[in-house]
């Protein structure tokens, strides 16, 4: 423990009175070992004390504080706690310290760098994980534009479980018609070996029941924490759909958004890679947390904290995962993680809870930005509210609650706390108010409607996109099939559906790219080379705003030289179909036909350079900017061009 300093912290030169340094910081210093060593005993410097102990509380048998270390980084963002990034001479990883006490130092200057943290519950089936993971289930229902938790309809199959007073639990599979209840959904990985599936010859079997020993180990957790909850009913992939069954597969997948947008919550074993190693993790030795004591000159005492700063992925839910988030990866899982209204993460140190309103880890490092999940969620409760009918009070108070959480966007925005996909489209209708030539109170009730009625449901969908097109599947031709739960999902918001477009915004959905352009189209037909289906990597999308504005107005000027005025061609949208391969609609396809009709400019493809390793050429497209009477009409006879 450390008492009391001989002299004021403002005169210590390596902690530089806690100022800040670099914008968006509220604290950064730079320093060595032999530096904090010197200000800590020498100077009797209290800060500097405090970081050396902790510093030295993490030592292990591969490293040294002061024989191998070469800078020391110690930072503070705004609203967040004290970090020490430590620097290695030798080849080893950085390694990231976090300083965090259980309620606020009663020490005026240490509050200001060392703020309070919780600590991670342990074993998510301890007494204080499933306390934590309640309360935010009741916040969730009470106080979210996330579904009530009243009881919905239970899947056509889910696993029915109980256990006796000696802890004996008796599963088996129950198929459910048209029965109420609560029921939790799992997002797990299979792995390459994983064969415990329902199949024809043992559906019955199943029903019967299953033994509690056969079950792998990620089935026996999910089972025992919806226990915990006092939820009874689970819906597992692999045993609630016949999996050598094409009928019963293309049926229960095309009901999957409703199954998993239905449920209570979500299960995700997202630190596991297979389901024989479970659903928890070991929080692995190194996250431990190690407690020093700090009296001030008061004689007043606070206990601090010192712990490996803990991982977490980026705060878009679809940004490329972490190798310590497996499941992540998988595109089948992403679209289980959208829809749910409440996901519930098992990660390699702690719990993350993902609604659509809050995004909330239990050691409290996880910034709680509105992600691409929650604008999701937003976007549909925004025509949900404005379609509903009969109860009218019904129908204010879901708008009320929609309208808050629009003010905390708006708060989290001015603030900087948002994610940088909503400043995009904000952005974008900001440039459009200022074109337009009404009214301060017409531009903004031109902004709301945009918003609510055509803008998000297209960016959204873009951004879905854009996220899952980089995710991995196993078979090539789910593509579609995998994004056909949230592609039902927007269908009552952009209309018709084509192969991974939408008839109400087909210039915009048309404007993507792929990532690379080399090797990147199936062998098999997935989808037509319109359709970004049709490549195997991730795309992007062309900057909406200006597509936008051109699609409102003429895309060329076409001068008729026999008449005054001009004319003005736009593309028009002869045909556009799309054959499914089967029932789903949102699934799979055989076919697709787009047919446009439009003026043409002459354009070459020029090579520029190869880029190495890969030489990969790089090409330009040249555009010839003649005068708009030069452009040629295709000929259109009849309906058969």
């Amino acid at each position: 423990m450390y008492s009391g300093p001989d002299c004021e912290m403002s005169n210590c030169e390596v902690c530089n009175d806690l100022k800040q340094k670099r914008s968006g910081m509220r604290l950064a210093i730079e320093f060595t070992s032999n530096e904090l060593e010197h200000a800590a005993l020498v100077k009797k410097c209290r800060f500097c004390s405090i970081i050396l102990q902790g510093v030295v509380l993490m030592q292990d048998e591969t490293w040294s504080v002061m024989t191998d270390t070469s800078t020391i980084n110690a930072y503070a963002f705004s609203g967040d706690t004290l970090f020490l990034e430590i620097s290695f001479l030798k080849e080893k990883p950085r390694l990231v310290l976090e300083f965090f006490s259980d309620v606020a130092c009663p020490d005026p200057m240490m509050r200001k760098a060392i703020w309070p943290r919780p600590t991670p519950s342990g074993h998510p089936l301890s007494k204080r994980a499933i306390e934590w993971v309640k309360t935010k289930m009741d916040q969730c229902s009470n106080d979210h534009i996330c579904h009530s938790l009243e009881p919905t309809p239970l899947p056509d199959r889910v696993l029915s479980f109980k256990a006796s007073l000696d802890g004996k639990i008796t599963i088996c599979v129950s198929e459910q018609k048209r029965k109420l209840g609560k029921y939790a959904t799992l997002s797990h990985r299979w792995g390459l070996n994983h064969n415990f599936i329902t199949t024809i010859a043992n559906l019955s079997d199943r029903k019967k029941g299953i033994s509690w020993n056969e079950l792998p180990k990620m089935f026996q957790d999910a089972v025992r924490f919806c226990l915990e909850l006092d939820i009874s009913y689970l819906w597992i992939d692999a045993l609630c759909i016949v999996q050598d069954d094409p009928r019963d597969w293309e049926i229960q997948s095309a009901k999957m958004a409703d199954i998993y947008h239905l449920s209570w919550l979500t299960l995700a074993a997202t630190w596991s890679d297979c389901n024989s190693t479970g659903c928890f993790s070991n929080q692995p030795a190194e996250y431990v947390e190690h407690s020093l004591d700090f009296t001030n000159l008061t004689q007043d005492t606070c206990r601090l904290k010192v712990r490996r700063k803990l991982s977490h992925w980026a705060t878009n839910p679809t940004a490329i995962p972490t190798q310590d988030n497996p499941l992540l990866s998988r595109a089948w899982v992403f679209q289980e993680r959208v829809l749910s209204p409440r996901v519930l993460h098992f990660c390699l140190q702690e719990m993350i809870w993902e609604c659509c309103e809050h995004t909330i880890c239990e050691c409290g490092g996880l910034s709680n930005n509105l992600t691409l999940k929650s604008l999701f969620a937003l976007a549909t409760e925004l025509k949900v509210s404005n379609l509903q009918a009969g109860n009218e009070s019904g129908r204010s108070s879901r708008e009320e609650a929609v309208q808050s959480v629009i003010a905390r966007v708006n708060e989290q925005q001015s603030a900087g706390r948002l994610d940088a996909d909503f400043d995009e489209i904000d952005d974008q209708f900001k440039a459009r108010e200022r074109r337009l030539e009404t009214s301060r109170e017409i531009a903004l009730q031109t902004h709301n409607s945009k918003v609510k009625e055509a803008f998000v449901p297209v960016k959204q969908w873009h951004d879905i996109v854009e996220h899952y097109s980089k995710l991995n599947l196993t078979k090539r031709t789910d593509r579609l099939p995998a994004l056909s739960g949230l592609a039902h999902r927007m269908a009552p918001f952009l209309g018709a559906y084509y192969a991974g477009l939408w008839r109400s915004s087909l210039f915009l959905d048309l404007a993507w790219r792929a990532d690379r352009t080399s090797d990147y189209r199936s062998q098999e037909y997935i989808g037509p080379s319109w359709s970004w289906v049709s490549v195997n990597i991730g795309v992007r999308y062309s900057n909406m705003e200006d597509i936008w504005l051109l699609s409102r107005q003429s895309f060329v000027r076409n001068t008729d030289r026999h008449r005054r005025e001009s004319s003005y061609r736009r593309p028009i949208i002869r045909s556009v179909q799309a054959t499914a391969k089967g029932k789903n609609y949102y699934g799979e396809i055989s076919s697709a036909v787009l047919v446009v009709l439009g003026l043409l400019r002459p354009a070459h493809l020029v090579e520029q350079y190869f880029l190495p390793p890969t030489d990969m050429a790089t090409f330009e497209l040249e555009i010839e900017l003649s005068p708009a009477s030069s452009c040629k009409v295709p000929r259109v006879s009849g309906e058969e061009s």
